[in-house]
């Protein structure tokens, strides 16, 4: 018992230390970053602001213009300029607290944007709330771009980041892994993410603790260092993001992590996955929520000014409790419609939304996928055994819409991107169903003919050569 005592007390020890180094790396890289000169910053912002002015706010680049669940959010990506140009005159500390965008009359970003470059802006007012951790990666890249070439460089290394991640699943987890991992992203239109970079910051770090856990399941390493991961993953998503998706670095990663450690369980003993995702998501939910405590207090303390009051009031608001009427069935209803982009109804209580589904193709394929999966499951599934080890993926499917639901109004009105933390359902409840099927029994019903000996152990996405490489996967 003593024995167990110490190793709690040194693992408590291990996460305060790893928080209190993460939130000081976290104030002297921000500081640094606002040290930078200013004159290239400002030079390439401006050279920006055409194209910013001729797409609008929210241009819509793919689909029917009416579809909002593709639209761009370049009036967030105008507010990200605007305070990596806006300067005071106290200090880089005083600028990274602050954070600080241009006050104007104008009710539109963009020529709030066009003002503060042309240096008649008034007073600045504090953005401080946030952390803005991307203005870490945004303020070096305007020294040497412009928001243009920031896209284009976002689309490169976001696409192979994304080769790299599918590899790697496929090489640790096999096709069916990499394939759904993929789908589920691709379903919730992340290859507009590269185009704004409101969204991208979410999916770099998504990818990227994707990869962590990769790396950590392949040296036997997830169980001892999966708290500490996770705690970290969380206080980096408060660190870069705005609030558009954040609950996709939480559920991408862990689901990954359940589908490699759940292979290891006896059927019998599979509850212990809940377990496990009980306590990663603790761990990501303190990093997240404690960052963003801090940073109220650390501004409040260099600013001299009641951030926390802000903050709090805005959480209030973000949450619904000021709204009189529930937004939760409104926010659930509009953020699973965008999963659907050729219905337009933002919920099933708007008229003309019965038309919207009539007159869209999922009248017919919506029907067909459930026929196709339940006669799947029927006729063609695997031993117990094996869907028992399948199933604990599944754990992750409804942290989506408690998240709605917690976040009702923020979610309700901005249901076209927080829509897209649903890739994390679709992730784990894709993977859990192909891989309860037997596919091989399907092509004999099919009467199709194997592509060859290794077929079967592919398509349970369990490799041969990486079983017997791993020794814990086969």
């Amino acid at each position: 018992m003593t024995g167990r005592k110490d190793r709690v007390a040194l693992r408590a020890l291990r996460l305060a230390a790893l928080y209190l180094a993460m939130v000081s790396a976290f104030v002297i890289a921000m500081t640094a970053v606002y040290a930078l000169p200013q004159g290239r910053i400002m030079a390439h912002v401006r050279e920006s602001l055409p194209l910013l002015k001729a797409e609008g706010r929210y241009p819509r680049p793919v689909l029917d213009k009416r579809q909002r669940a593709y639209m761009l959010d370049n009036y967030t990506d105008a507010l990200m300029l605007d305070a990596a140009i806006v300067s005071t005159d106290r200090g880089p500390l005083y600028a990274a607290m602050g954070c600080f965008k241009g006050a104007s009359t104008a009710d539109d970003p963009i020529a709030a944007l066009v003002q503060t470059a042309a240096g008649r802006r008034q007073n600045a007012s504090p953005y401080a709330y946030y952390w803005h951790g991307y203005q870490l990666l945004l303020r070096p890249s305007l020294l040497l771009m412009t928001y243009g070439d920031i896209r284009y460089l976002n689309i490169l290394l976001l696409s192979a980041l994304a080769f790299w991640v599918a590899t790697a699943l496929r090489d640790r987890g096999g096709r069916l892994l990499a394939g759904t991992f993929l789908f589920s992203l691709v379903l919730a239109g992340f290859y507009l993410a590269p185009l704004s970079m409101q969204f991208s910051g979410i999916v770099y770090l998504t990818l990227l603790g994707t990869l962590a856990v990769l790396a950590l399941d392949r040296r036997d390493a997830l169980r001892q260092w999966g708290v500490e991961l996770f705690l970290v993953v969380g206080m980096l998503t408060s660190f870069v993001d705005l609030l558009t998706a954040p609950l996709l670095t939480l559920g991408m990663p862990l689901a990954v992590a359940l589908v490699l450690l759940g292979r290891e369980e006896r059927a019998s003993r599979a509850w212990r996955s809940l377990l496990l995702a009980a306590g990663l998501s603790l761990s990501w939910a303190f990093g997240y929520a404690a960052s963003w405590v801090t940073k109220w207090l650390a501004a409040s303390a260099v600013l001299h000014s009641n951030i926390v009051r802000m903050a709090g009031s805005e959480l209030l608001f973000r949450v619904g409790a000021r709204d009189e009427r529930s937004r939760v069935a409104e926010a659930l209803m509009a953020n699973f419609l965008k999963l659907f982009p050729m219905v337009r109804g933002e919920t099933l209580l708007k008229s003309g939304v019965v038309h919207d589904w009539l007159a869209s193709p999922y009248v017919l394929l919506l029907p067909l996928a459930i026929a196709v999966a339940l006669w799947l499951l029927a006729f063609n599934r695997k031993p117990s055994e094996e869907i028992a080890r399948a199933l604990p993926v599944l754990w992750v499917a409804p942290l989506p819409y408690l998240w709605i639901a917690a976040a009702s109004n923020h979610s309700a009105h901005h249901a076209w991107f927080t829509y897209r933390i649903q890739a994390v359902t679709v992730f784990a409840v894709s993977y859990a169903l192909l891989a309860s099927v037997d596919f091989e029994r399907v092509r004999s019903r099919l009467r199709l003919r194997p592509r060859g000996p290794g077929a079967a152990a592919d398509e349970r996405s369990e490799p041969a050569e990486e079983g017997a490489a791993s020794g814990r996967l086969g």
